[in-house]
């Protein structure tokens, strides 16, 4: 099986078979959930919220169980997967802690998540663009973040001042 983990969510929550970590109960669809900023992963709210004021009477900080991110703040209000709307409502048959709007959580590129408000991790960004190689002689439509390099001799000048790099395309300084 090669799901992503927001796949895996949104099975386990639609067949009621997403638990706990912390009290180890299944979670409901009507229950507070609070999911993780680092490793996305969700707990009842009112575990991570407890969990959070027994580490707080001892530490400036509590940790996510899963992950051990490291927050100041304790979970207190329920928000949906993306974090647009608080105390979401779902219908039949819509996904349980959505908002049901398109997620547009920052990538590691520059697009945001199309997906619609999701629990986990945003898939890898499906978005392509005409990108330039390093060596600017080839253009190409490719997928965001994929690097492009051509098979042409790079042909920049050296650092010497008289000689062209004979390698082929490449990202970066030429060698010496």
């Amino acid at each position: 099986m090669n799901e992503d983990q927001h796949e895996i969510l949104v099975r386990k929550i639609q067949k009621n078979l997403l638990e706990c970590s912390i009290c180890l109960d299944k979670m409901k669809h009507y229950e507070k959930v609070w999911q993780c900023v680092n490793c996305f992963n969700l707990l009842h709210l009112k575990c991570a919220t407890e969990w959070g004021k027994a580490a707080l009477k001892d530490n400036e900080t509590w940790r996510c169980p899963y992950c051990q991110h490291e927050s100041r703040f304790l979970p207190n209000r329920y928000y949906c997967y993306c974090g647009r709307e608080e105390n979401p409502s779902a219908s039949y048959g819509e996904l349980a802690h959505s908002c049901h709007q398109p997620c547009e959580r920052p990538q590691k590129c520059p697009h945001q998540c199309i997906l619609n408000c999701h629990p986990g991790a945003c898939p890898p960004c499906k978005a392509t663009s005409l990108v330039e190689c390093s060596c600017g002689k080839t253009k190409a439509r490719i997928k965001c973040g994929t690097d492009l390099r051509c098979e042409e001799t790079c042909g920049r000048q050296l650092s010497c001042g008289y000689h062209d790099c004979k390698d082929k395309c490449h990202p970066g300084d030429c060698k010496p």
